[in-house]
């Protein structure tokens, strides 16, 4: 059960997609009117003057309008799908077409792709995803202006979180999410609004990736012994301090066993475990998991203002 001061950032941002939806519906039905007089100016509702105006409009420009128009239809379609339609997403859709038309217009009287090919050219370039455009117009430049291409960055690491899917990984790198350390330290419930993933998925995803951004690839030695994500790992250093002695005894066992699979010392560990344990965010993750409150016995005092919880994710 999520907790109270977390359920306002729930609410729908209806405000904001006013006027992006506003937008979009003027520029399509504008264009519509405009491409059909183009074609068929006897039977436009348009004035005269607006007529004739179509009708000087080159190919290129009603071929990037049509593509843009098409490209954003179906980028609805599947959103709907899969219910994620992000602000932004909507945005982008009044952005192409608009973006269309212009840079039809543009291409047709440089004759960048040719009079003829300068139609299709524009129509595939438009009915690309908007990913594909970016990527090809840095390349054009970098090319034609000898401009270096971005900077190497680190990996990613999506390989090392159990469960992400291309259409996930997507979805997250739509919303600026790009890669595990960004994830880990997202905001739950604002990752939530703006994904629409399942709310069991955003905290699992964050869980496993908190623990990939201090063991990276040792996650996998890690996930055969009980330890999946950092909620697991603050959860054994809580039974390292156990009043049961049992159970102490079998956490220092683990603990100098995962020391031998990550090859560093046994207090390398404990220090990780007891990060986990104190982490703020590592907090945050694990009060919104659960639904119940399980006092952990331990020979440490409590944390403070801290739900926590013993049961299996």
């Amino acid at each position: 059960m999520l907790r109270e001061e977390w359920k306002n950032k729930l609410v729908l941002d209806l405000p904001g997609y006013l006027y992006p939806t506003a937008i979009a519906s003027v520029l399509t039905a504008s264009g519509t009117l405009f491409v059909l007089a183009r074609f068929d100016s006897a039977q436009s509702p348009l004035p005269s003057a607006l007529v004739r105006i179509a009708g000087m409009a080159p190919p290129a420009a009603v071929a990037g309008f049509v593509g843009a128009y098409l490209w954003s239809l179906y980028d609805l379609v599947d959103r709907f799908r899969v219910l994620n339609l992000p602000v932004g997403a909507v945005h982008v859709v009044w952005f192409r077409l608009l973006l269309g038309p212009l840079l039809g217009t543009y291409a047709q009287q440089l004759g960048i792709f040719g009079t003829n090919f300068a139609p299709i050219a524009i129509f595939m370039i438009m009915a690309f995803p908007v990913a594909d455009i970016t990527k090809w117009l840095r390349d054009l430049a970098s090319q034609r202006f000898s401009i270096g291409g971005p900077p190497p960055t680190a990996p990613p690491l999506w390989e090392l979180i159990q469960g992400l899917t291309p259409d996930v990984i997507s979805r997250l790198n739509e919303v600026g999410v790009s890669n595990v350390a960004h994830l880990a330290n997202q905001d739950p419930v604002n990752l939530l609004s703006r994904t629409n993933l399942e709310w069991r998925n955003v905290l699992d995803m964050m869980d496993q990736a908190y623990l990939v951004t201090y063991v990276e690839k040792n996650i996998e030695k890690l996930r055969i012994k009980g330890i999946r994500g950092s909620i697991e790992g603050a959860i054994l250093w809580a039974r390292l301090h156990s009043n049961d002695p049992t159970t102490k005894t079998d956490a220092a066992a683990l603990i100098q066993s995962l020391a031998i699979d990550i090859g560093i010392t046994e207090n390398g560990v404990k220090n990780l475990l007891q990060n986990l344990w104190e982490d703020p965010q590592v907090d945050l993750i694990w009060s919104l998991w659960f639904d119940r409150d399980v006092t952990i016995q331990s020979a440490d005092p409590p944390k403070p203002n801290v739900s926590t919880a013993v049961a299996a994710k």
